[in-house]
């Protein structure tokens, strides 16, 4: 293993990391909006807010892995990762959770749900596990579970 990969690797975990709180303050925020008494005050701008800010973070997070990724030039993990499944026991969670969910979702929109507090949390966690299904899923995670293999924190 050489050490440009290896030190590749240890950045794109910590990246990983960061896109993963990202992930979790935004479906928290998201969560937090069926909370919220009414559309017009400043909590609900505040969590409208901060879901938008979390997205838009976990994205450029999770685009600066990949380049990181993609600089190196691995052969070997090339193609598309997000549209494998339980690739991973990691992965096996977060495909779990994105199944459930999505069934959660669809049925809160064919029953027609009142209730305000049960869709925005099924929707926050739809939105959580297709993020982590992703990121468990893909090419970057598999980049660092490869070269981070049986690392010890020093």
């Amino acid at each position: 293993m050489s050490t440009k990969n290896f030190d590749t690797a240890v950045k794109m975990k910590k990246l990983l990391i960061a896109f993963g709180a990202a992930v979790i303050a935004g479906g928290l925020a998201l969560a937090a909006i069926g909370f919220i008494k009414g559309t017009d005050s400043p909590a609900a701008y505040t969590a409208a807010a901060a879901v938008w800010v979390s997205l838009i973070a976990s994205q450029v997070i999770f685009w600066l892995a990949n380049k990181i990724r993609k600089l190196n030039d691995d052969k070997d993990l090339r193609g598309m990762g997000a549209f494998r499944f339980f690739s991973s026991r990691e992965a096996g969670c977060a495909d779990g959770a994105l199944i459930l969910s999505a069934v959660w979702v669809t049925y809160m929109a064919v029953s027609l749900p009142t209730n305000k507090i049960l869709v925005t949390t099924a929707v926050a966690l739809l939105y959580m596990s297709l993020n982590f299904h992703c990121m468990f899923n893909g090419i970057n995670y598999r980049y660092v579970k490869k070269f981070c293999k049986g690392v010890q924190k020093k």
